[in-house]
């Protein structure tokens, strides 16, 4: 009797473990599909190939850019004004939602150019398909630029304020730093163009000083 029921108990895990690998080989199966589609949409956008756009894009699709959110018409009609001149695709991380929608993430590398300005150098990617008629459409891409190491984000202007540039320097110090519309400030002593403290307990007279007074 133990040997029956241990039997019963191997089938049956043989079976489950079975059932998920179908479920996973059939999910890899639209994963690899799906990134080969991104992919593909990423080379016809270099190519400006309106075409490829207008078939793979859904009729109620919106697609979320740095500066708004875009409908198809205005998708499609945005190929011709962009310069796509390179682009890596990697990360990716896939789900299927339902058996009908999916979504994919991952970060991209481009240089690119759109209505004459310069794109994000490095972005992530948000995408969601689809399938409809028994074809996978492209529903919502968005796009978020990704900060450089000093915490920027890309095309921002960074603009420098110091009182004393030369003992600055000496140190690798600044009073304040503006990142596109943050201004970010650091603390100050008073001291002189020497780098001296002056007017030690005298706070008045320390913020004259701080703010260009002698």
């Amino acid at each position: 009797m133990n040997k029956i029921i241990t039997i019963l108990m191997i089938a049956i895990g043989v079976s489950s473990v079975a059932s998920g690998q179908m479920k996973m080989s059939k999910h890899s199966k639209v994963e690899a599909q799906i990134i080969a589609l991104e992919k593909q949409a990423w080379q016809e956008w270099s190519n400006k190939n309106t075409s490829f756009v207008q078939n793979y894009v859904a009729d109620d699709a919106f697609y979320v850019y740095a500066d708004g959110v875009v409908d198809k018409a205005q998708i499609v009609k945005s190929i011709p004004t962009c310069d796509l001149k390179s682009f890596s695709l990697d990360n990716f991380t896939f789900r299927m939602l339902d058996k009908n929608s999916a979504l994919l993430n991952y970060t991209a590398a481009q240089e690119a150019f759109c209505y004459g300005k310069k794109q994000a150098a490095n972005i992530r990617v948000n995408s969601v398909y689809v399938k409809r008629g028994g074809k996978w459409l492209s529903l919502s891409y968005m796009e978020t630029p990704m900060p450089s190491s000093n915490g920027a984000m890309p095309n921002e202007k960074r603009e420098t304020f110091a009182l004393r540039p030369a003992v600055e320097k000496e140190y690798g110090y600044i009073h304040a730093m503006r990142i596109g519309d943050e201004l970010k400030i650091s603390g100050a002593v008073s001291m002189d163009d020497k780098g001296m403290l002056v007017a030690p307990g005298n706070l008045e007279q320390q913020a004259d000083v701080r703010y260009g007074g002698k």
